[in-house]
C-alpha cells in the first residue's frame, strides 16, 4: 500500500486511463509525474506480440490435430529448440498448449478448457479459518470498481485475512456481447495483451495475502477463447501471490479435508437469484457436495442453504453496464468475508458470513478493524 499523501501505482494506473492518458513505465511503476511527465495516448495498437511466437500461434491454430516440436520448427524455419523455447513462451503466456498424451511428444492448442475439475488445497491452518471472497472484477472495462477492490484488499490486510477466493473474471475479455468493444471497454483494453498487463499490474497486490482463482466466461471465451488464450493462466504466471484454481470451476480443500468449491455460472439469473445456484446444487451427486459453494458471473450478493449446501453469491466489481441498463440489472459491487468453523470429521460446522458493500457515487471509504 501507498503511505499517507503517496498514490499507488493500481491508483494511478486507473486515474490515467480514466482520463485517456498514456503513462510510462516509470509512472506506472511509482516515479512522480515531474520526473517523467505521461504523453497523450496514442491510437489502439495493432497486437504486439514477437512475430514468431504469432507464428507459432498461427501453425498451431490451423493444425487440426497435434503436431511433434519438428513439424512446427519446420513450418517456422526455426531449429527445434527455438519450437520449444516459443511454445514455452506462449504457454506462460496463457495458452492452453498441450502434450498429446495418444501422440508422445506431440502438442496442440487447446481451444476449450479442460472440463476435469482442479482441487487446490489452501494454504490456511487450524479450526477456524477466516477467507475474503471477490468475483467478477472485469479489469479493463469502462465500469470497473477498481478503488473499491483496492479498498476492500486493505480491509483484508487490517483483518489479518491471508487468504483471498475469486470466482471468475478477472478481466473484461474482448468480444463477448454485441456493442462491447465500442461502449463496455476502457480506453487501450482492445487486446487481451493490453487486458493482462493491466491486470498484472493494478490488481490488488498485498505482502501476505494469496488470491485463489479461476477463469470465467469474460476470461476464456470470444476472441480468447477463439485462439485457445486464457488471461487468468497468463497474469498467475506473472504474479506469485494469485494461483490458478481452473477455467470455471476449482475446487479448494480446507484444513480438516472439507471442500469449498468456486463455480462461474452461466446465462442470465433465474428469476430469483437463488434458483439456478439451487439447480446447480440439485445436479450433484451424492457424496460430492462441498460445505460451501461460492458462484460468480450473476453479479448479484446472496446468501443461503439448499439441500445441506451453502450457497454464497460473490457479488462483483463492476458497475452498471450498458448491457445490464438493457437487461434493467443492477450489480451488487462488493466482497465478502467469510468465517468457517471445521469439525474434525471432515466437516464445517458453522458459517459465518459478512458483506462489505458499496454503493454507486459514494466515496470508497471502509471501516478499518479495530
Amino acid at each position: 500500500m501507498a503511505s499517507d499523501g503517496e498514490v499507488s501505482p493500481p491508483t494511478l494506473h486507473y486515474w490515467a486511463r480514466k482520463n485517456g492518458i498514456a503513462l510510462s513505465h516509470g509512472v506506472a511503476n511509482g516515479s512522480s509525474l515531474a520526473d517523467d511527465a505521461p504523453a497523450v495516448a496514442p491510437d489502439l495498437p495493432a497486437d504486439d506480440q514477437h512475430p514468431l511466437l504469432e507464428r507459432a500461434r498461427e501453425v498451431l491454430a490451423r493444425t487440426k490435430k497435434a503436431v511433434s516440436i519438428e513439424f512446427l520448427a519446420d513450418a517456422l524455419d526455426v531449429s527445434p529448440k527455438r519450437a520449444r523455447e516459443a511454445v514455452d513462451i506462449l504457454r506462460q503466456d496463457g495458452f492452453r498448449i498441450v502434450d498429446d498424451s495418444g501422440a508422445p511428444g506431440s502438442i496442440r492448442l487447446e481451444k476449450l478448457p479442460p472440463a476435469t475439475p482442479t482441487v487446490t488445497r489452501l494454504a490456511l491452518a487450524g479450526d477456524e479459518v477466516t477467507v475474503g471472497i471477490v468475483s467478477d472484477t472485469h479489469l479493463g472495462s469502462r465500469e470497473e470498481a477498481l478503488p473499491e477492490l483496492l479498498a476492500v484488499y486493505e480491509e483484508f490486510e487490517a483483518r489479518g485475512i491471508d487468504t483471498v477466493l475469486h470466482a471468475g473474471d478477472l478481466t473484461a475479455g474482448i468480444g463477448i456481447y454485441r456493442g462491447q468493444q465500442a461502449n463496455g471497454l476502457a480506453h487501450g483494453m482492445g487486446t487481451y495483451n493490453a487486458q493482462v498487463d493491466y491486470a498484472t499490474e493494478v490488481y490488488p497486490q498485498i505482502d501476505g495475502i494469496i488470491t485463489y482463482m479461476i477463469a470465467g466466461n469474460h476470461d476464456i471465451e470470444g476472441e480468447a477463447g477463439r485462439v485457445g488464450f486464457d488471461p487468468v493462466q497468463a497474469v498467475c504466471h506473472r504474479r506469485k501471490d494469485i494461483i490458478y484454481c481452473g477455467a470455471y470451476h476449482g475446487s479448494l480443500e480446507l484444513p480438516n479435508g472439507a471442500h469449498a468449491t468456486m463455480v462461474h455460472g452461466r446465462g442470465g439469473g433465474g428469476y430469483a437469484i437463488s434458483y439456478k445456484p439451487q439447480r446447480y446444487v440439485e445436479s450433484l451427486p451424492p457424496g460430492r457436495k462441498p460445505a460451501l459453494l461460492i458462484f460468480g458471473h450473476w453479479h448479484v450478493s446472496g446468501f443461503f442453504r439448499h439441500r445441506q449446501v451453502t450457497c454464497l453469491l460473490a457479488g462483483c466489481f463492476e458497475w452498471q453496464t450498458d448491457l445490464l441498463v438493457r437487461l434493467g440489472l443492477q450489480p451488487d459491487v462488493g466482497a465478502w468475508i467469510v468465517t468457517l468453523r471445521l469439525g474434525d470429521d471432515g466437516s464445517v460446522v458453522g458459517i459465518k458470513p459478512e458483506w462489505l458493500g458499496f454503493y454507486a457515487g459514494r466515496k470508497v471509504e471502509m471501516p478499518m478493524a479495530a
